[in-house]
């Protein structure tokens, strides 16, 4: 068995092989670190790209079973969840993997919204409410006077009459 000769130029004379080229040592370090701040701009950029997939996942989730005449109840949340997997899967397959999940959870958020304020959860259903729920907040009972209308409040005295 012959042994391979190292590879000769046109005039024979032995060259170096390319494929034997020594490769560029990779840095393992980063050329520009962040500054004192970091990537505040970058994080600000991800966190409204996430939000408007939420609000947006949301948003779908709540109108697209509406559009076909789905009403609430226990059905209507089940359309919600559906609509939310589904168009969080093609905004995942279109938009990226981070919006898809984002929609996903958004739209899921809804139907879970809706159980919660219609339960009355003490703090959580006045917070997450259209409207303000003041008087649902059981937690807090002395939140607001007793009595009705402007008669349970204290009356001031400034130490002047009104003419």
């Amino acid at each position: 068995m012959a042994r391979k000769l190292p590879p000769r130029d046109s005039k024979g004379r032995f060259v170096k092989s390319r494929s034997r080229s020594r490769s560029r040592k990779r840095r393992s370090y980063k050329r520009n670190p962040p500054g004192m701040f970091g990537d505040v701009l970058g994080h600000a950029t991800e966190g409204a790209v996430d939000a408007l997939g939420v609000v947006g996942g949301e948003a779908a989730a709540r109108q697209i079973p509406r559009y076909f005449g789905v009403g609430g109840g226990a059905m209507g949340m089940a359309a919600q969840a559906a609509t939310a997997i589904v168009v969080g899967e093609l905004a995942r397959r279109f938009l990226g993997d981070d919006v898809g999940r984002m929609v996903t959870a958004g739209g899921l958020a809804a139907p879970l919204k809706d159980v919660v304020v219609s339960s009355g959860v003490p703090v959580l259903s006045g917070a997450l409410s259209a409207y303000p729920m003041i008087g649902r907040l059981e937690a807090y009972p002395q939140l607001l006077p007793s009595g009705s209308g402007m008669a349970a409040y204290p009356e001031l005295d400034y130490g002047y009459a009104y003419s």
